[in-house]
């Protein structure tokens, strides 16, 4: 809702009475507005900017904040609200406004021609001549504030409609809107001294704190609006800035106004907005010498319109919809405090809608009206003649109810965005997104609203990359609307309720989501049947793992699909391996059971080596996890084993550390910053490993190293690399307790006080 800012004092003068400030509060209450605030220009400035300068020399005088409707543009200045108020206290009729012609004999209205070339950028034109036009100081910053006004407002920040006014005796018609290529325009911008391009003033106010955001409304453009008199001089490049030869001030006299469009409805309504304003300060009061705009087709058309439009109403009828009891005389009356009316009928008025009230698109907007002119603290309250209980959408009721049990099997509902990029349910999910039924943006303002979502996969995805550091298993559903693009459907799409859930864990649990699947559809009462109920059948989904996937049929009909993610799919949505899946892991060892050396390494999440139980040949194995299991696992072939890695700055914690006694013919161990303590308690002692390499511990305490060697007796040679918080006199300790004990190290000296 726009706020307008007016001078108390001012406005009292102009209303010909002085009121309180709860008197005038209750003015604008009853004239449908909200009086918001009551301050000073000092006051604003030191609120918007702190203890400035600037505040300094600022205005003690009070200003009255007025909150307006945002479809009332005529009442965004002092010169409209003035009007409004003053019709509505019943001491002006409504104004009458009135399009002339040029004074004076054989004198031709001014001419504004648009050529084909501003099609490709802002095709439309209105304008308009305010004549003998008298400013004053405050009347001037009025009709520069209202042009900000309308240009924040209807105007959408300039990219609709862009308003230029000009003193019209420093120009010579007729005038020329047309589109240039930027290095062929070239003026002087508003208060600049030397002329520029259109590419020059594009760098100059690229920095600018207003204009700066209008730039982008025609810079990528190959040509840029620009309109220019019979002698070559520029009035303005809209919607930037307007010329300095033709910028007016408070001895201006006549004012030729132009407003370059997109949306010509939208041009019309600002040009009648701001004429009808300004023409009370006309010599001829509420007088507009109208402009013949030439279209680019060669029609011509008059501005502005400045047409009365009548509308009927019936009595009755607004009696009703109001709940009140008007006769048709009183209501009348009641209607002229805001528009011309006159009774024609026991049961019709006839209401004339003024080209200031463009707000007014139906007979509802006029029985709004009559209640503000009612007052609607006055309207009886009244019980309604037949009370309606409300029920619930069916759909919407059986989603919370599967929402509630959802949950309470220990899944967590998220909600996303409806939008997303294409890619998220394109190329990531490894879909064609020209063969899927999605509806796109027309024009998105950003890479990750393009589209609207065809599946809930990618938004759950999404939110499990960003909980990726939360412990597992991580349990997701959503049960939300998808849409897809539908040529029978009356605006080209539908919608569809769906489900979705998601379980992320050291494996992938398809019994898991297998099982929430069952539970559903037990509370739907669909039985696992065949012909009558729902079942699975194998499919192929690129989207899912070969062999992972499945289709949900109801009745023979496919409703869903259930199985484990393709790991491309994990990978587009940057979902790294937080463990390695078991079927992957099971599926890899199956096919390579002679292996003889292998390296499994992920940056987060687990490994749980009973997977590779298959490898009875294998000699070397290199694990490097921020977690190891174990248990359950016998390779007896294994020589070799390395845990943890250097590049895991939190370590590796080992499950089922005491299992390595299972490995009776493991020689060498080398341990990477791996947790010992107090878990290498449970070891039982194994005689196997001879070689021993301890690396890249942040800290290694001495009884901690001593306990670790005593559950290895047949050791033999002992390497300590890179290793703190053990020093020298440690090292030559644990030699003197194990004499036959060969120990190399690297360690620190004074890491330790």
């Amino acid at each position: 809702m726009p706020t307008v800012g007016v001078k108390r004092d001012l406005l009292f003068k102009a209303l010909g009475k002085t009121y309180t400030d709860d008197e005038f509060q209750k003015l604008c209450f009853e004239f449908g507005l909200e009086l918001d605030e009551i301050t000073t220009e000092k006051q604003m400035i030191t609120k918007e900017q702190g203890q400035v300068e600037a505040a300094k020399d600022a205005s003690e005088e009070i200003i009255y904040r007025i909150d307006i409707p945002a479809n009332r543009y005529d009442l965004l200045c002092l010169e409209g609200l003035v009007m409004g108020l003053q019709v509505f206290l019943g001491k002006i009729p409504f104004p009458r406004f009135t399009k002339v012609a040029p004074a004076g004999k054989g004198a031709a209205p001014e001419k504004l021609i648009i050529t084909k070339a501003t099609g490709q950028i802002r095709p439309f034109a209105v304008a308009a001549v305010l004549r003998n036009i008298s400013f004053t100081k405050d009347s001037y910053d009025s009709f520069i504030d209202l042009q900000d006004k309308l240009h924040q407002n209807i105007c959408r920040k300039r990219t609709l409609v862009a308003i230029g006014t000009h003193d019209l005796d420093t120009l010579k018609g007729p005038f020329t809107f047309d589109a240039k290529p930027p290095k062929d325009i070239r003026f002087v911008p508003l208060n600049q001294e030397k002329p520029m391009t259109g590419d020059e003033l594009m760098e100059f106010y690229s920095t600018h704190a207003q204009l700066k955001a209008y730039l982008p409304i025609i810079r990528d453009s190959p040509v840029y609006p620009v309109i220019y008199d019979s002698n070559g001089v520029v009035l303005s490049l809209p919607p930037i800035i307007n010329g300095d030869h033709s910028k007016i001030n408070l001895n201006t006299k006549n004012v030729f106004i132009e407003c370059t469009a997109t949306d010509l409805t939208k041009a019309r309504v600002v040009l009648d907005t701001l004429v009808c304003m300004f023409s009370a300060h006309c010599a001829k009061p509420y007088t507009v010498e109208y402009c013949d705009v030439v279209t680019a087709s060669g029609e011509t058309h008059q501005y502005p319109d400045l047409q009365f439009r009548r509308e009927t109403i019936s009595v009755a009828k607004t009696n009703a919809i109001i709940g009140i009891d008007e006769p048709a005389e009183q209501m009348a009356k009641l209607l002229n405090r805001l528009l011309p009316t006159r009774q024609t009928g026991p049961d019709t008025l006839e209401v004339e809608v003024p080209p200031t009230r463009h707000d007014m698109l139906h007979a509802c907007d006029i029985y709004e009206d009559v209640a503000i002119a009612y007052g609607y603290n006055r309207v009886p309250k009244t019980l309604p003649a037949k009370m309606h209980i409300a029920k619930q959408y069916p759909l919407n009721k059986l989603t919370e109810q599967l929402r509630e049990q959802i949950a309470q099997a220990g899944f967590t509902e998220g909600l996303t965005f409806t939008l997303c990029a294409r890619d998220d349910i394109g190329a990531k999910m490894n879909a064609n997104i020209e063969q899927l039924p999605a509806v796109h943006i027309a024009n998105p303002k950003t890479l990750e609203f393009q589209v609207v979502r065809t599946t809930l996969i990618p938004g759950l995805l999404k939110t499990l990359a960003a909980n990726r550091k939360m412990p597992l298993p991580l349990k997701l559903f959503e049960v939300s609307d998808v849409v897809l693009a539908d040529a029978k459907s009356e605006v080209g799409a539908k919608n569809e309720r769906r489900v979705c859930a998601v379980n992320c864990n050291k494996t992938a649990g398809f019994e898991v989501v297998h099982g929430l699947l069952d539970r559903v559809m037990q509370l739907l009462e669909v039985p696992w049947d065949k012909p009558t109920g729902y079942y699975l059948e194998a499919c192929d989904d690129p989207a899912y793992f070969p062999g992972r996937c499945a289709s949900v049929l109801y009745k023979g009909a496919p409703i869903g699909r259930i199985g484990v993610l393709h790991p491309t799919v994990l990978q587009a949505f940057e979902l790294t391996m937080k463990f390695i899946d078991s079927y992957v892991l099971n599926t890899m060892c199956a096919k390579l059971t002679q292996l003889k050396q292998l390296s499994l390494q992920v940056s987060e999440g687990t490994i749980e080596l009973v997977h590779i139980a298959k490898l009875v040949g294998l000699q070397r194995l290199h694990v490097g996890a921020p977690r190891v299991n174990l248990q359950n696992v016998a390779l007896p072939a294994l020589r070799s084993l390395e845990l943890g890695s250097s590049e895991l700055g939190a370590g590796t914690y080992l499950e089922g550390i005491d299992c390595l006694m299972a490995f009776t013919r493991l020689r060498s161990l080398t341990l990477r910053n791996v947790k010992i303590y107090p878990e290498v308690l449970q070891l039982t002692p194994t005689y196997a490993v001879e070689r021993m390499v301890l690396s890249d511990y942040r800290r290694l305490d001495e009884t901690h190293l001593l306990i670790l060697v005593k559950r290895f007796p047949a050791l033999s040679w002992l390497w300590i690399n890179r290793c703190n918080w053990l020093y020298h006199p440690d090292v030559y300790k644990l030699k003197r307790m194990q004499p036959k004990l060969r120990v190399a190290f690297d360690v620190a000296r004074s890491d330790r006080l």
